[in-house]
């Protein structure tokens, strides 16, 4: 079954499409996986791949951009994290807890919830500390921002979602 949150209830609702078949989504997940993949392994083939799919989709001006406010992103996530981020295989359908928490995250910037998306950064990363949950919220919102002007606006996640 493939579902999705209904945006004023929060509760899941069957769709024909997949949460992973929409660019946006499609992109935010592939990105991050890539990149923390990239890190885990000392891989740049890992970070070749979400190159590919970023420009394959936006073309070589607006992925320039946009992967470079991922790869920062990434970077702040696992910096200020405090456990173990868990990612599938950037070629899998499905998301995880932690992937949902991205999409969450992303999602509350470009709605500007600037209150959940700490909400979804906390529960990413479990950081004690204000400044490093505001580092990675900033980080994201650079990246919320380019997907916007790239065209690429994710699916909106309640505050019963997260």
């Amino acid at each position: 079954m493939n579902a999705r949150a209904d945006v004023k209830t929060g509760q899941a609702v069957r769709t024909g499409e997949a949460l992973l078949d929409r660019s946006a989504e499609r992109l935010v997940v592939v990105g991050f996986r890539c990149w923390m993949a990239g890190y885990e392994y000392g891989s740049i083939e890992c970070w070749e791949v979400a190159w590919n799919a970023y420009a394959k989709e936006l073309g070589a001006e607006d992925a320039r951009r946009t992967f470079g406010d991922l790869q920062y992103w990434v970077r702040s996530v696992r910096h200020a994290t405090h456990r173990t981020i868990r990612c599938f295989p950037h070629c899998c359908g499905r998301v995880c807890r932690d992937e949902c928490m991205v999409l969450s995250l992303v999602s509350a910037l470009q709605e500007g919830n600037a209150d959940l998306a700490r909400t979804a950064t906390y529960y990413l990363t479990e950081a004690p500390q204000s400044d490093q949950i505001s580092t990675v919220t900033e980080a994201a919102g650079a990246f919320a921002t380019s997907l916007l002007a790239a065209g690429r606006r994710l699916v909106p996640v309640t505050p019963a979602v997260v």
